[in-house]
């Protein structure tokens, strides 16, 4: 690619930066193994509504 000393550095700047972000957001947080290598919280499991545990009053 011969498009000069500022637009080169600046797309592989960019191309970098993106899919850093993209793999970060796509792979990383979606993976129970990666994300403590990352120094990520471990994913919570869903809680369950208070409406559903609550024993019901009469």
């Amino acid at each position: 690619m011969n498009l000069g000393p500022v637009a080169e550095p600046i797309l592989v700047l960019l191309g970098t930066v993106t899919s850093c972000g993209l793999l970060h957001h796509l792979v990383i947080r979606h993976s129970r193994i990666l994300r403590p290598l990352f120094e990520l919280k471990a994913a919570q499991k869903p809680s369950k509504p208070a409406a559903a545990t609550a024993p019901a009053q009469s």
